[in-house]
């Protein structure tokens, strides 16, 4: 349980907010207009893929699909740092990145139910939101400041390895006794 609650919340500390990622679309030649179109269709990838992903976590387990989605988090936030410019890819890293974020909810939230004890549960839903949301608002600091000081490739590379290491935390703590 502690190991989830260090690693989800040093995920959270490196959660792309997602204004910056409207913010990257539109870097990249998204007009304005289709901006709720693409929040639309990222929305419905997000039904489509939690629905998936958490049936997915009832037959392989909660860790690995936790870990495998962020996994695609790194694989994603590494080609925002790195795309080009043009719709189509502009289109599909959004919706890649919607994908990767909601193949995780379901299976996250599992885990911290199935690994508190039953008289301690309230208390760790409480605890595993408290340590995310404390750590959202100085990753965003961080990942805005970031991108004003070097660009969008800096926050997301950034955010890429910081990820990388939640997910790190995550196998390592939960492989002590």
């Amino acid at each position: 349980m502690r190991a989830l609650v260090v690693a989800s919340g040093a995920l959270a500390f490196a959660a792309v907010p997602e204004v910056f990622l409207v913010l990257w679309a539109r870097e990249r030649g998204i007009e304005l207009a289709f901006v709720p179109l693409i929040w639309a269709a990222a929305s419905g990838v997000k039904a489509l893929v939690a629905g998936a992903s958490g049936a997915l976590s009832d037959r392989l387990g909660r860790l690995p699909v936790v870990l495998g989605g962020w996994a695609a988090r790194v694989a994603v936030l590494a080609a925002l740092a790195s795309a080009g410019d043009g719709a189509f890819t502009t289109w599909m890293l959004f919706l890649a990145w919607a994908a990767a974020l909601a193949s995780t909810e379901g299976a996250e939230r599992a885990l911290v139910g199935e690994l508190a004890p039953a008289a301690q549960r309230a208390t760790a839903f409480g605890l595993y939101h408290l340590t995310a949301g404390l750590a959202a608002l100085p990753g965003a600091l961080l990942f805005g400041a970031l991108w004003e000081a070097w660009g969008s490739w800096a926050a997301f590379a950034t955010a890429a390895v910081l990820t990388a290491a939640a997910a790190a935390a995550l196998v390592g703590i939960a492989r002590r006794p």
